[in-house]
C-alpha cells in the first residue's frame, strides 16, 4: 500500500509543472501525504540536470521506489547518474528504437510519460508549497556559495513562483472548462531563430520552421474566412515572415481565447521531435485536435479519425481541415472522443496514477527476478 510521495525539487519549474499538478491531484483524491523535501547530496549528483526530477514513493510492506522523471524535449538520457540511482526512469521523449544501444537492465527501468503541458497546480496550497519547496532546495544548494549568490537564488525563486507561474502556468480548471466554440481552424505557432537554437532527431531547425510557415500561409489563402492565428511575433519572425505574424495577441489570455472560439485547432511537432505542450492543453479543452504525427511513444496513443486527425505534409493538414468544416457532425464526435482520452489516459492525475501503477509493476518484477537469479546463484 502506497502510504507517502516525497518530491525532491529541481531546479527547472516549467518542465516540473505537469508532474506536480498531476501529482497533488493524485494524493488529494486517493488520501496519500504528499512531502517535499530537501535532495540528499547523491540526489543532487543524480538529478543533475533541469529536466529532471526525482520523487520517492513509500510503501507500508515493500521498499520504497525512487521514479526519475526525465521532462527533456530530446530523446537522449538526460542524467545517466539518475538512470543507474532509481529504480524507474519515466521519460517523456521516449523512443524504444533509440534505447536499444542502452544494456539491457538500463531499458529494462524505462518507461514513457506520456503529454506534458505547463500548467498550475490543483490548489492554492499545493501551489504555494511547491514554489516554496522550489525555492527551498535552489538555496540551499547555493548555500556554499558567496551571499551575493545565495540571495540570487532567493530573488530567482521568488521571480519563478510569483510571475512565471501567474503568467505561462495555465490553470487547469480554465483549460478543463472550456466549451463551444465556432467551427473555426486555430493554429498559433512560432519559429525559431537558428543562431540561438538547434533542433535534431526528426526535423532540422529550418525543417520545422519551414513547415510551420508553410501550414499558416496556405490556411490563409484556402481558409480565409475560417482560420485564427498566425506566427507569434519576434525579431525573427518580423525578418522571416512578417506577413504571417498573427493579428491577434500571442499572451496567454488571448491564446486561451482564440482557442475557445475555434472547434479546429491544429498542433505540430516540436524541437528535437518532442510532443509540444500544445497537444496536451488541446485534449484538456477538449478542442477537435488535428495533429502532426506524434515522434515519441506514449503510453497509450489517441486513435487516428477517433480521438484526433492525424496528418505528415502541410497539404494533408489542410485537406483534413476542409473535410472537418464540411462536418459539423464528425467534428463534435471527435471533440467527446476527445475529452473521453483526456479524461481516461491525458490528465495530469491520469498521467501520473499510470506511472505509479507501472512503476510499482515494474520494480516488483524486476527485484522478483533478481531475487530469483540469486537463488540459483
Amino acid at each position: 500500500m502506497l502510504e507517502r510521495i516525497v518530491i525532491y525539487p529541481a531546479y527547472f519549474a516549467r518542465h516540473m509543472s505537469h508532474l506536480l499538478a498531476g501529482t497533488i491531484a493524485y494524493c488529494n483524491t486517493h488520501g496519500v501525504p504528499l512531502h517535499y523535501d530537501l535532495p540528499s547530496e547523491e540526489i543532487i549528483t543524480a538529478q543533475q540536470k533541469g529536466a529532471v526530477t526525482i520523487v520517492k514513493c513509500e510503501y507500508r510492506d515493500a521498499e520504497p521506489i525512487h521514479i526519475c522523471f526525465d521532462m527533456a524535449d530530446w530523446p537522449d538520457i538526460a542524467s545517466m547518474g539518475a538512470l543507474d540511482f532509481c529504480d524507474v526512469y519515466v521519460k517523456r521523449s521516449y523512443s524504444q528504437p533509440l534505447l536499444h544501444a542502452l544494456p539491457s537492465h538500463y531499458q529494462a527501468k524505462i518507461i514513457p510519460y506520456g503529454f506534458y503541458f505547463a500548467c498550475s497546480q490543483a490548489s492554492l496550497i499545493g501551489e504555494f508549497r511547491a514554489a516554496l519547496a522550489n525555492w527551498r532546495a535552489g538555496f540551499v544548494r547555493s548555500w556554499g556559495s558567496p551571499m551575493g549568490s545565495a540571495l540570487t537564488e532567493l530573488f530567482r525563486w521568488v521571480a519563478r513562483a510569483v510571475i512565471k507561474r501567474s503568467s505561462a502556468f495555465i490553470p487547469l480548471s480554465r483549460l478543463e472548462s472550456i466549451s463551444g466554440g465556432e467551427l473555426m481552424v486555430f493554429y498559433h505557432t512560432r519559429v525559431w531563430d537558428p543562431s540561438g537554437h538547434k533542433s535534431s532527431a526528426s526535423k532540422t531547425l529550418e525543417e520545422l520552421n519551414e513547415t510551420r510557415i508553410s501550414l499558416v500561409r496556405k490556411l490563409k489563402q484556402e481558409l480565409p474566412d475560417h482560420f485564427l492565428g498566425g506566427i507569434t511575433p519576434s525579431d525573427y519572425a518580423r525578418r522571416v515572415c512578417p506577413e504571417l505574424i498573427t493579428p491577434f495577441g500571442s499572451d496567454v489570455n488571448s491564446y486561451l481565447e482564440l482557442m475557445a472560439k475555434a472547434k479546429i485547432v491544429i498542433t505540430e511537432e516540436g524541437l528535437h521531435g518532442s510532443t509540444g505542450s500544445r497537444l496536451g492543453e488541446y485534449f484538456a479543452a477538449g478542442r477537435c485536435v488535428v495533429s502532426e504525427a506524434l515522434v515519441y511513444d506514449v503510453p497509450r496513443a489517441p486513435v487516428n479519425k477517433q480521438d484526433w486527425h492525424e496528418y505528415h505534409t502541410v497539404d494533408e493538414c489542410v485537406e483534413i481541415c476542409k473535410s472537418l468544416l464540411n462536418d459539423a457532425n464528425k467534428v463534435e464526435q471527435t471533440i467527446a472522443n476527445a475529452r473521453r482520452y483526456y479524461s481516461d489516459w491525458a490528465s495530469p492525475e491520469r498521467t501520473i496514477g499510470w506511472v505509479l501503477e507501472q512503476a510499482a509493476e515494474l520494480c516488483h518484477r524486476l527485484r522478483l527476478s533478481t531475487a530469483t537469479a540469486s537463488g540459483r546463484d
